[in-house]
């Protein structure tokens, strides 16, 4: 097969002898207690557990991750035990295959679907988000990162498989993937995976909207591709005179992306700027900067389209430079500005951690152990798992996690320069619990970079915020809750109300 070919090689590429050995043990092992079994598409079952663990071996994750990925399902499809497993391959391992096990037997009750219209844009009653297999991927992601990771890979090769199943069962995959694997893909920062989930399931859930977005870009396509090549010509031979070296690749927005966007701009076609874009991947942050003044020194800039996430980079750990120019009088091209070590994070995000865990020394097994994912990337994961346990109801937990953690964050600055990001659309109220829930229960004012400003009002990317307080002040105000943004504000106002109550009972009787 030729992903058990590959995976080998990229095994043997990074992997000690012993982990090759241990991966080729999985193997077998998989192959053995999947023999004789199909999957619906005709296909031998191993080809399933074979496809993520190559995938994982392209990311360069650890032999356990992708020995847990081969096994995946053999707890589930086979007769092996988790008992049997762990006799087999360790403690480690059969956790990661237990937990994914128990995310596929979720069953999704009618009752806790929200009510909605039907369509891709809202909740479908049937079919829509398993509310516990959201809360269980979530604990799952606190626990061990690795799950998630081959959790997306899973339902990355099912979503391209997915014409073997009914239609029902269809939209219903494909449901799921829209709204649970392709935002964790994005809030990972897993660009590529991303974009292949969100156009898999648009293609099942809107077929002809997907075939009219294709046909029209192919067509921007094929009038720009001379401009394109006589421009980017022009470009290599200026870089090359300013002593800048520069790989440059193109890429085309992801056809869901192109549908959402059009809908921002009322199916306005002529308004899609970023439509084709070019890449530019330097060696270094300051060849960013150079790549930069050489594009606005010789082709005009459109005003507004112009962003620097190397300064400051998105939450899920994104790194670029995007600006939008004309390239001749008419025609825009979105250019982006990144070192290789952007580039893979952009593609692969998190899990990119692995792979340059493993640069230094490839098979340094002491020295990976060493090396370990940024805080910064997994916080929101484990603020979220915490956070998800304290709605109770299922409703109410699918509303916040679609305004909160799904949605687009902005950076904003306390006085003393510390960043804190919070969901698009946030109040100095939500800043201010940010901070400490003192600070947000006593707040009676909002300094918004140095104007006074109300505590409704909404703070934009980059601002700085210093909240007044009253330390007289008896408690936030239930008014509050008719605007903050972020969840936690959210909670922290409802706990401290729902505890004035009780207070207020217990004098009263």
């Amino acid at each position: 097969m030729k992903d058990e070919k590959i995976l080998l090689q990229n095994a043997s590429s990074y992997l000690t002898r012993e982990e090759v050995d241990f991966v080729k043990k999985a193997l077998a092992f998989a192959k053995i207690s999947h023999r004789g079994q199909k999957r619906i598409s005709g296909k031998d079952y191993i080809v399933h557990p074979l496809f993520v663990a190559r995938v994982l071996s392209d990311l360069k994750l650890d032999a356990n991750s992708i020995s847990a990925a081969l096994l995946h399902d053999v707890c589930e499809d086979t007769k092996i035990t988790p008992s049997k497993l762990k006799e087999k391959f360790g403690l480690e391992i059969t956790q990661i295959v237990t937990v994914l096990t128990k995310l596929k037997k979720i069953s999704v009750q009618e009752k806790d679907l929200p009510a909605g219209r039907q369509g891709i844009e809202q909740f479908d009653q049937r079919t829509l988000i398993a509310i516990n297999a959201l809360r269980r991927v979530f604990f799952a992601m606190a626990r061990d990162l690795r799950i998630v990771i081959i959790k997306i890979v899973d339902r990355l090769h099912n979503i391209k498989d997915i014409h073997v199943f009914d239609r029902q069962k269809q939209k219903r995959i494909a449901r799921e993937t829209l709204y649970i694997y392709a935002p964790l893909a994005s809030r990972l920062g897993m660009g590529e995976f991303k974009a292949n989930l969100e156009d898999g399931a648009f293609k099942i859930l809107n077929p002809k909207r997907y075939k009219e977005i294709k046909k029209h870009y192919h067509q921007v396509l094929s009038r720009a591709k001379k401009m394109i090549k006589k421009t980017l010509n022009d470009l290599e031979k200026k870089l090359k005179s300013a002593g800048i070296e520069a790989k440059i690749t193109s890429r085309v927005k992801n056809i869901y992306s192109i549908h959402k966007k059009l809908i921002k701009v009322r199916n306005n076609y002529e308004r899609l700027y970023d439509l084709l874009g070019i890449r530019l991947i330097v060696e270094n942050n300051e060849d960013c900067y150079k790549v930069l003044g050489i594009l606005h020194e010789n082709f005009r800039p459109i005003p507004g389209q112009f962003n620097d996430y190397i300064a400051l980079p998105k939450l899920n750990g994104y790194q670029s430079i995007h600006t939008i120019v004309y390239i001749n009088h008419s025609t825009p091209l979105e250019f982006q500005i990144r070192t290789s070590k952007m580039d893979y994070q952009a593609n692969f995000g998190i899990a990119s951690h692995f792979h340059y865990s493993e640069i230094v020394k490839p098979k340094d097994e002491l020295k990976r152990k060493e090396i370990k994912t940024p805080k910064r990337e997994l916080a929101w994961i484990k603020e979220l798992a915490l956070w998800q346990t304290k709605i109770k109801d299922s409703k109410a937990f699918i509303k916040e996690l679609k305004i909160d953690f799904f949605n687009d964050r902005i950076f904003v600055f306390t006085p003393k320069g510390e960043v804190k990001d919070l969901p698009q659309g946030s109040t100095p109220i939500d800043f201010a619990y940010a901070v400490h829930s003192y600070i947000g229960d006593h707040a009676c004012g909002a300094k918004i970079d140095g104007m006074m400003r109300s505590l409704d009002y909404k703070l934009g990317n980059g601002e700085m915020v210093e909240i007044m307080i009253n330390k007289n002040q008896k408690g936030p105000s239930p008014d509050w809750l008719k605007f903050v943004k972020s969840a936690s504000a959210k909670d922290k106002i409802r706990s401290y109300l729902n505890k004035l109550k009780k207070e207020d009972s217990f004098i009263f009787h």
